[in-house]
């Protein structure tokens, strides 16, 4: 299930990606979901919009995110 969008900069590590939100919340989608959350992002960095899941939103709300 998708949850909100989320709006904030992204980079790619060996991991996944990592997304930092414009309010300053760093949170990491590491594998297959990292693939997901890049999907149609071609550059290697930058900003925009990311579609996560309900499970992922509420880990960021409850603060297990980095």
């Amino acid at each position: 299930m998708i949850g909100p969008r989320v709006q904030g900069s992204y980079e790619y590590d060996d991991d996944g990606i990592r997304i930092t939100t414009d309010s300053g919340q760093e949170f990491d989608i590491p594998g297959e979901s990292g693939d997901r959350a890049a999907d149609g992002i071609d550059a290697e960095e930058g900003s925009g919009d990311f579609d996560i899941t309900e499970g992922e939103w509420n880990d960021l709300a409850r603060g297990s995110f980095r």
